[in-house]
C-alpha cells in the first residue's frame, strides 16, 4: 500500500557455523595415514614400492573377475564396497575415502566387490609385502590392527542404524559419518561432500531412492541441512543432527 514501508521478509532459519570441535572430538575420528607411518618407521632404502591404480568412475577395483590379495590405499576419490544379491539388488557395505585402507584376502573374492564411485587414485601393496612390513615393523602391525578395530566399530554402528532406526535417522547418521570422515582427513566439515548418488546412499542405508530423497527433504524442513548443490549439503547444527542420528 502507498505510504507503507516494505519490510523484507526474514529467512525462517538462520544457519550457524557448524561445531567443528564437536564432530572432531566427540566422534573420535583421528587416524594417522599409512603413508605417513611408513615414512616414520621404515628407512628410505627399505620403503616398499606400491603399484599405482587409476580407476575411472564405475571401474572395478577387485571382485570375482579381478582377484586381489593385499592392501589398497585410497589416495584420491571414493570407493564403494558392495555385494550383489541373488535377486539383482546391490548392498553397499562401505564407502572408502582418501586415507582409508581396504584389506583384501582370498576369502573375499566371491563375497564382495569394489568399484570407484568417482575417478580415483589408489596404491596397492601385495600381501607378501604387507606381511613382511608387519614382521619388520611392529608399529605397522599395531596400526593395521587399530585400523581394523575402528572399521569393525563403524560396521557395528551401521548394523544398529540399519536394524533399528527410522529413515530420517539413517540419513542423519550417514551425513554425520561423512562429516566425521572429512574431519579425519583434515578437511572442514561444512559443506559435507556427497560424491555418491542417491541410489548409492539408498543401497548403503537399506532404503529406496525415493525414501532417501524424502528424508533429505525432511532434514531441510527441520532446519538441519540445506543444499549447496547436487554434490554437497550444508549442516547447520552438528549436535542436533548427531542427536537425531542417535534417535534422540
Amino acid at each position: 500500500m502507498a505510504g507503507q514501508a516494505v519490510t523484507k521478509a526474514q529467512p525462517r532459519f538462520q544457519p550457524a557455523a557448524p561445531d567443528t570441535a564437536f564432530i572432531c572430538n566427540h566422534l573420535n575420528v583421528s587416524r594417522q595415514s599409512f603413508s605417513h607411518l611408513l615414512n616414520e618407521v621404515v628407512t628410505a632404502d627399505k620403503q616398499p614400492v606400491a603399484d599405482v591404480l587409476n580407476a575411472l568412475r564405475g571401474q572395478h577395483i577387485y571382485g570375482p573377475k579381478r582377484p586381489a590379495n593385499g592392501v589398497f590405499i585410497i589416495n584420491e576419490g571414493a570407493i564403494r564396497l558392495f555385494r550383489m544379491m541373488a535377486d539383482g539388488r546391490r548392498a553397499i557395505i562401505r564407502f572408502l575415502f582418501p586415507g582409508d585402507l581396504l584389506w583384501v584376502g582370498s576369502n573375499d573374492l566371491q563375497a564382495f566387490e569394489a568399484e570407484a564411485v568417482i575417478d580415483s587414485h589408489l596404491s596397492w601393496f601385495a600381501g607378501d609385502i604387507i606381511n613382511k612390513l608387519m614382521h619388520e615393523a611392529p608399529q605397522i602391525q599395531a596400526f593395521l590392527l587399530d585400523h581394523i578395530t575402528e572399521d569393525l566399530r563403524c560396521l557395528q554402528n551401521q548394523l544398529v542404524t540399519l536394524g533399528r532406526k527410522l529413515a530420517v535417522e539413517r540419513v542423519a547418521f550417514f551425513l554425520t559419518m561423512l562429516a566425521a570422515r572429512q574431519c579425519q582427513r583434515g578437511m572442514p566439515i561444512d559443506p559435507v561432500l556427497l560424491p555418491m548418488s542417491r541410489s548409492e546412499i539408498a543401497d548403503f542405508l537399506g532404503l529406496t531412492t525415493e525414501t532417501v530423497s524424502r528424508s533429505f527433504s525432511q532434514l531441510k524442513a527441520m532446519g538441519n541441512i540445506s543444499a549447496q548443490d547436487q554434490g554437497a549439503v550444508h549442516i547447520h547444527d552438528v549436535e542436533r543432527l548427531a542427536s537425531l542420528a542417535d534417535g534422540l
